[in-house]
């Protein structure tokens, strides 16, 4: 019998609801933050097909609704984690400040 391959062993854990392609036990790549990087990519592409051949789920962090798209239409990604709460208060203020703005112009600065 052939041992299970990473990709496998990733995709087959029991009861795994996630798991990251992440440095440590399940180093597959090593480009922390470079999506577009041909390792990236290569390893997005065989975990998408391990996921496929054992009836699993697979998706991964996006940046944009456009970027989910990409990756649900071209690759098969079925799940997307989004927003940073850092990002989401950001944008929450921003919008705060932007309707004092429109409201009260330069009368409240």
């Amino acid at each position: 019998m052939t041992q299970p391959s990473r990709a496998e062993k990733l995709v087959l854990k029991p009861n795994r609801v996630m798991e990251r392609i992440r440095a440590g036990k399940y180093v597959l790549c090593g480009s922390p933050m470079q999506f577009d990087h041909p390792r990236m990519q290569e390893t997005r592409t065989l975990i998408a097909a391990t996921a496929q051949k054992y009836g699993k789920f697979w998706g991964m962090p996006v940046g944009s609704a456009a970027q989910a798209a990409r990756l649900f239409e071209e690759e098969g990604g079925q799940f997307f984690a989004c927003g940073a709460a850092i990002i989401i208060l950001r944008d929450g203020y921003q919008a705060i400040r932007d309707e004092f703005d429109r409201v009260l112009g330069e009368r409240y600065v």
